[in-house]
């Protein structure tokens, strides 16, 4: 199952891969200068968290690595615009088809991140170990994650390391390499190589990690989008600001 990728796909091809495979790449499917706005943003919203932990270092290490995407908005980003930017495309018809077509963005659980390279990685700041995002804590009900980098990753910069077809029960936590070589073969695991502009999106129980290599020296922006079914129960999300995805097409 390493033929995830699409190459100027319709949604029905997004459909029929990400139904097989719990996962799709979808090539060149945002516009490069929007991702590039979006990447100034991200590195002002990080060095501004990075200004106010300056003399203590340690909790910045700790606290800042990811925060919520709506801390573009003070970033020079329109009010959550970068939402209008992904559901604009055929990621909301892929989504809308597995979620429905009232599906929902839970705000403060989509983030921003940075993923340290080994150049400068903090020791605080140790890879993503093996996952599924069931184990964020969302409930019982269906969700997905719209996995956007800024910056191109997996040759210089950490990208991802995923299982197609993989289904964890749980959060995947403590999952290791030789049980899912042993699951699902010596090919199993793949390496996901992406551009700006590229977007994957990931099933919540698909397996994958931060993509682990010496080499891999520089630093990965990057946004998780979380998204949801309206019927699902989302009890760890007290407090969350949900919103329609589909008041962002344009």
């Amino acid at each position: 199952m390493s033929d995830f990728w699409l190459d100027r796909p319709g949604p029905e091809d997004g459909i029929r891969v990400f139904g097989r495979a719990g996962i799709v790449g979808l090539r060149k499917i945002i516009d490069e200068s929007a991702v590039d706005q979006t990447l100034t943003a991200a590195r002002r919203v990080f060095e501004r968290s990075r200004d106010a932990f300056r003399d203590r270092l340690y909790l910045y290490n700790e606290s800042r690595r990811a925060t919520s995407v709506a801390e573009l908005d003070d970033a020079d980003q329109g009010r959550l615009s970068f939402l209008r930017v992904v559901f604009s495309t055929i990621i909301f018809d892929i989504l809308s088809h597995f979620l429905g077509n009232n599906f929902l963005c839970a705000v403060e659980h989509s983030r921003l991140r940075l993923q340290y390279g080994n150049r400068q990685r903090p020791d605080q700041h140790l890879p993503h170990g093996w996952h599924s995002d069931s184990g964020v804590g969302y409930g019982p009900g269906l969700m997905a994650t719209v996995w956007v980098p800024l910056n191109a990753c997996g040759i210089t910069s950490p990208g991802l390391e995923v299982v197609p077809g993989s289904n964890a029960p749980s959060d995947g936590e403590g999952t290791t390499t030789e049980v899912i070589q042993n699951t699902y073969g010596k090919n199993g695991i793949h390496a996901v190589i992406a551009d700006p502009g590229d977007v994957v999106i990931l099933s919540s129980r698909l397996l994958h990690r931060t993509q682990q290599n010496e080499d891999l020296l520089d630093d990965r922006y990057s946004i998780d989008l979380r998204v949801v079914d309206p019927e699902g129960e989302y009890q760890s999300m007290a407090g969350t600001t949900f919103v329609l995805a589909k008041h962002f097409r344009s």
